[in-house]
């Protein structure tokens, strides 16, 4: 089957119809999140248990502010995905939304599933986030670096 990525984002397969998760997924790497909450939530009508619909619903939701909705599309993704990989990805994305908006004891306990999920088949990306629960709330370490302002914090 052929797929078609028409003007406004919206991708037609060779059935002629239009692919709600394609559409959400391409709004969403373009910024456009409203674009990317309406395409999901259209997909999610007819599939209610599709865990991308969620998961791009989610990132959506929290890109235009609206935490808590986000967070519950993204938990609602993470309990239908069927794979690691996904699931971890669901949890950290949780994770990064929770620092982002300084709630860092919930960020710490996801980062923290995160961790534990993936220290199997992911030990690096397992630490890392070790890593950035133990540093939620700091500030960025400040480095001096030769011919750059010392103030300039680094990460």
């Amino acid at each position: 089957m052929t797929t078609i990525v028409l003007g406004l984002g919206l991708a037609v397969g060779g059935s002629g119809r239009a692919d709600p998760a394609s559409d959400a997924a391409t709004a969403l790497t373009r910024g456009q999140y409203q674009a990317a909450v309406d395409a999901a939530s259209a997909g999610l009508a007819k599939e209610p248990k599709n865990p991308w619909l969620h998961y791009e619903k989610g990132c959506a939701l929290v890109d235009l502010g609206s935490l808590e909705d986000g967070i519950a599309e993204l938990r609602q993704a993470q309990r239908l995905f069927a794979g690691v990989h996904e699931q971890g990805l669901a949890i950290y994305r949780i994770a990064v939304a929770e620092e982002t908006a300084k709630r860092c004891p919930d960020a710490q306990r996801d980062f923290a599933a995160y961790a534990a999920l993936v220290r199997g088949s992911e030990p690096q990306s397992a630490e890392l986030a070790k890593k950035y629960a133990d540093t939620c709330g700091q500030p960025p370490e400040v480095q001096t670096v030769s011919g750059h302002d010392k103030d300039t914090p680094r990460r």
